[in-house]
């Protein structure tokens, strides 16, 4: 058996449940499991969590809140219009989900941040897991400045280009993205980006230059 300290414990134990969750499903998920897999005793796990929910939301929350820095950080670097900044967000989300594909699918699963609950009612800073905010208030940035339709509804406008963003790195997870980019002979990073600039060019107003 390792031996951790707790911290190293708590972090070994998650990336073990993450692993555990992804090869063998909900149903077959167990405590005893990602102790194993962590290479600790079954009781170890109970040194920071309660039960497997327990596991299971600290998993989602924590991806959240790094889903949350990241397009926090690329809502911070300085652009001309908020377009713009839309952009980066859209691009952030979907380098989130390729260099965490087992974080974002779980977030968004029905076992994840639907069933669980994400963010405890005793969190103070809930805007570090506001991930949809931070789009949200992009999205009526770029309303005000024109870029995006002002008379459409900021948040049915925000829900469909989340969903957009979010199924392109879904795709993107899946192989499913660079496979068909590749058959027509382009570079999926190069699709991507043309992607996401369509995507603004899609909801921009008609007849605004």
């Amino acid at each position: 058996m390792k031996r951790y300290h707790h911290p190293d414990l708590r972090a070994a134990l998650m990336e073990a449940a993450l692993s555990e969750l992804t090869e063998k499903g909900p149903r077959r998920f167990s405590l005893r499991q990602v102790a194993a897999r962590a290479g600790v005793s079954h009781t170890a796990p109970y040194r920071h969590f309660k039960d497997k929910d327990a596991l299971l939301s600290a998993l989602v929350r924590e991806g959240l809140a790094s889903l949350t820095k990241s397009l926090k950080e690329a809502n911070r670097i300085p652009a001309d219009t908020a377009r713009e900044r839309l952009g980066r967000l859209g691009r952030a989300y979907v380098s989130f989900g390729r260099q965490n594909p087992k974080l974002l699918t779980l977030i968004f699963s029905d076992l994840g941040f639907g069933a669980l609950g994400a963010v405890p009612p005793d969190i103070t800073n809930k805007s570090d897991y506001d991930a949809f905010g931070e789009l949200e208030a992009t999205v009526k940035a770029c309303q005000l400045e024109g870029s995006l339709d002002p008379e459409l509804d900021s948040g049915v406008l925000s829900l469909l280009v989340w969903s957009t963003v979010h199924g392109l790195a879904i795709l993107f997870i899946e192989n499913v993205l660079p496979a068909m980019t590749a058959k027509r002979g382009l570079s999926p990073d190069v699709a991507e980006a043309d992607i996401l600039r369509a995507l603004g060019e899609f909801f921009y107003p008609k007849g605004r230059t």
